[in-house]
């Protein structure tokens, strides 16, 4: 495997690292996808799995579950394929146009634990008003940062 982008955007799946560019050049290779950026979201079998973001042209009828097919079938290996496909209006991106990873690490991250969240029975979560409820309505609220807010020179 060679490596094309920067190593910590590698994504260690199990045993598998799974170099995102593979993942990103199958997605764009569909008809409808314009953009796309494929982050790890935290698994608690996995480790990671990849999660991609994408753009579709204006119009376009495509789904979720048509592009992780597609994905799917045009990786080099079922490990890379993503598990977690958002469309997104834009991906963000840096003062120099590449795609601003981070903010879609943290969106991955928040439905990553949001599902985690929602899997909880009812029947095991804390009293009403006690300190977990009010953490996790909190936290719910919580808005995703969309772009560096912090520029370095």
């Amino acid at each position: 495997m060679y490596l094309t982008g920067r190593a910590k955007d590698v994504i260690i799946r199990g045993g598998h690292n799974i170099d995102p560019a593979t993942v990103e050049e199958a997605l764009l290779g569909h008809p409808d996808v314009t953009a796309a950026a494929v982050v790890g979201r935290p698994d608690t079998h996995a480790g990671e799995v990849p999660a991609a973001f994408v753009t579709v042209v204006p119009g376009a009828t495509v789904g979720v579950e048509e592009l992780a097919s597609w994905a799917a079938a045009h990786v080099t290996e079922c490990a890379a394929a993503p598990r977690h496909v958002t469309i997104v209006d834009v991906i963000p991106v840096t003062a120099v146009g590449k795609p601003y990873k981070p903010a879609l690490r943290a969106e991955a991250a928040r439905a990553a634990l949001a599902t985690a969240l929602d899997e909880i029975p009812e029947s095991r979560m804390s009293p009403p008003g006690s300190v977990m409820e009010t953490s996790r309505s909190r936290f719910a609220s919580l808005p995703v940062r969309t772009e560096n807010s912090s520029a370095r020179h």
